[in-house]
């Protein structure tokens, strides 16, 4: 069992202690000693647009898109939309070029341009290079991030902030160059891990629910944030061992439907989950916060 508390500025001992003691909410934000509890609920939105926006021969930006889940995701995409596709990665160009190779009939669809989207200037010198070669992004896939690990006591603010950059301070990049130019949106990558964390991933969650804000936003509709669950074949959790045990895990195969059906739902930030083998996946709405 967890709690994650939002305390606001100040907070009294007893009132925290209160808190802690309600019981099946896990997530309570306290403002002038009110309590607000954090719901998890089922998406009931029938509305379903006409398409999902992707325009043929439009040009779309990855960030950290080069590995398995994010270059599966992408040869998904040009497959069916007949689209160009920018790669940015921290690796130098000379390192993935294989990969890009590899994917023969594709790669003149696929360009890489090495930047780290959590540098200002190397994001300014890649915005720079688009509008000098008349490069119009029409949207933003932010899948760029590094996992955390090891006990909160035990990590400095050095090793935290590497963790945070890439999703923090990297959309921020993107939303301060490419967020100018009226892109038809932006699709944030975060984690089922801000709502079921696990131990030693406190600045993966902290970065994670900072994309969810960013994509609560009011006023802009152009920004989604999916909660993703365990991707069980690629990725982080393969890589690190991650399990959740709330909901089933899905393969990187399932990546591109789920994107396809959040942008046709037109939903903002919607939480992924699968019960048994056979659901279909069920898109939950988190937070719908209510007075206690």
């Amino acid at each position: 069992n967890f709690k994650v508390i939002d305390c606001g500025n100040t907070i009294e001992k007893k009132t925290l202690i209160r808190a802690s003691k309600i019981e099946h909410i896990s997530w309570i934000a306290i403002r002038d000693n009110h309590f607000y509890g954090g719901f998890i609920s089922e998406s009931v939105n029938d509305k379903t647009n006409k398409n999902t926006g992707i325009k043929k021969n439009g040009t779309y930006l990855f960030t950290g898109a080069m590995g398995a889940i994010g270059l599966s995701f992408v040869t998904a995409f040009i497959d069916k939309y007949d689209v160009n596709v920018m790669i940015t990665g921290r690796k130098a160009i000379s390192e993935v070029k294989q990969q890009i190779n590899e994917l023969t009939e594709k790669k003149k669809r696929i360009s890489y341009y090495s930047c780290d989207i959590a540098n200002e200037e190397n994001v300014n010198t890649f915005y720079q290079y688009c509008l000098e070669n008349r490069i119009h992004i029409n949207g933003i896939f932010h899948l760029a991030g590094v996992p955390a690990s090891g006990l909160l006591v035990k990590k400095d603010l050095e090793t935290m902030e590497k963790v945070l950059a890439p999703k923090v301070y990297g959309i921020h990049n993107l939303l301060r160059t490419f967020g100018k130019d009226h892109i038809d949106f932006l699709f944030l990558f975060s984690s089922g891990m801000v709502l079921f964390p696990e131990i030693g991933q406190c600045e993966y969650v902290m970065a994670n629910q900072y994309l969810d804000a960013i994509s609560e936003m009011k006023g802009d509709n152009t920004i989604y944030s999916v909660n993703w669950p365990v991707i069980s074949d690629s990725g982080m959790a393969k890589r690190y061992g991650y399990s959740n045990q709330t909901f089933l895990s899905i393969n990187s195969n399932d990546v591109f439907q789920i994107v396809e059906t959040v942008l046709l739902q037109n939903e903002k930030h919607v939480l992924i989950g699968k019960w048994q083998e056979e659901d279909k996946f069920i898109f939950f709405l988190p937070f719908s916060n209510q007075y206690m």
